[in-house]
């Protein structure tokens, strides 16, 4: 019985191994890149931010390849500008790798913009003493 009981076990951590190599070995996978047919701009809501400053935060142009990795750097790039409040990409495919995009940004208040930079204002003013000049 015990050793009915081992031999169970063995098998059991072994087919738990192989999940586990199996399970790595699709992350290890290349990304998947397409081809950008088409890409838009839209703004929700009031738009005091044109189309052109937003694809020049982007690496993304119509005409490259792209994949995941890419579209989520230019999304962080769009976020660290700080004059958004939310984007999103969608992503319409179409055959031969190709994708259309729509990026979708609602731009960060004028208000909201102030405050922020109040926020920051001590943070400037002490870098400002440290570093006078």
């Amino acid at each position: 019985m015990l050793r009915a009981a081992r031999i169970f076990l063995f098998f059991v951590f072994a087919a738990v191994a192989t999940c586990r190599v199996s399970a790595q070995s699709t992350e290890t996978e290349a990304p998947v890149s397409y081809r950008i047919n088409k890409l838009t701009v839209r703004f929700n809501g009031t738009a005091n931010v044109n189309e052109q400053v937003v694809r020049a935060n982007m690496a993304v142009r119509e005409g490259t390849e792209v994949d995941d990795a890419m579209i989520d750097r230019d999304i962080r790039s769009l976020y660290r500008t700080g004059l958004f409040e939310f984007i999103e990409i969608k992503r319409e495919t179409l055959d031969n790798h190709s994708i259309n995009l729509v990026v979708e940004v609602k731009n960060l208040s004028q208000l909201s913009r102030i405050l922020t930079r109040i926020e920051n204002l001590p943070n400037v003013l002490e870098a400002h003493r440290m570093n006078p000049g």
